[in-house]
């Protein structure tokens, strides 16, 4: 595995068509964040305050950041081959 590899790959053989990996990749991640907001939430009645939005701060980066490497960057579903993977 690439050391280098950013969040997700997607293997191209597996389906073909992009609406379905895009929504495979966005849910899975959707997914994610939502249990760590669940988790934060739970935490939040026994921690104080303050460390619950320096929790929640730190979601919404983590949010933006993901949003901005999936959208601008990466884009896993479009299937792009990578230099490693042209050479194998």
């Amino acid at each position: 595995m690439d050391k280098y590899n950013i969040i997700y790959v997607y293997p191209l053989g597996f389906e073909s068509k992009r609406p379905v990996r895009k929504n495979l990749i966005v849910f899975s991640i959707v997914a994610i964040v939502l249990f760590q907001l669940g988790m934060i939430m739970i935490g939040s009645t026994v921690i104080e305050r303050r460390n619950s939005i320096y929790l929640l701060s730190f979601l919404l980066v983590e949010v933006m950041a993901i949003l901005t490497v999936l959208e601008f960057f990466r884009k896993p579903w479009d299937g792009l081959e990578r230099e490693a993977e042209k050479t194998i």
